[in-house]
């Protein structure tokens, strides 16, 4: 029991960190997606081919924004989408492009072996 008493506050601790963590990394992805898009282009355009990446940029630039008197839980939820948007098609890609490395490395072995 005395255990247990010593460990309660280590692991409210512990969870009140978590929770901050959890708010930090809230907050640093609903400023990342409320930064322009401008910098999300200029990412795209060094890519040589941005694929779906560029496709997705440019849906979301063109749908534009919430009116300026719109509510703030809404604005905060439309950032959000976005980010999460951008991020799944940059997955997508990076998933893609792994694929085409591990394709031509199995093409390379099976020249080598023949």
């Amino acid at each position: 029991v005395g255990r247990c008493i010593s460990t309660v506050p280590l692991l409210e601790e512990l969870a009140r960190r978590r929770a901050r963590r959890q708010e930090q990394l809230e907050e640093q992805r609903v400023s990342a997606a409320l930064e322009p898009e401008q910098s999300e282009v200029t990412e795209a355009s060094h890519d040589s081919e941005a694929g779906l990446l560029h496709e997705v940029q440019q849906r979301l630039k063109e749908l534009g924004g919430l009116d300026v008197d719109a509510h703030p839980e809404l604005v905060k939820l439309l950032a959000v989408q976005r980010a999460e948007a951008v991020a799944l098609a940059t997955q997508i890609q990076e998933a893609e492009h792994e694929i085409e490395v591990k394709t031509a490395a199995l093409s390379i072995l099976e020249h080598k072996v023949k």
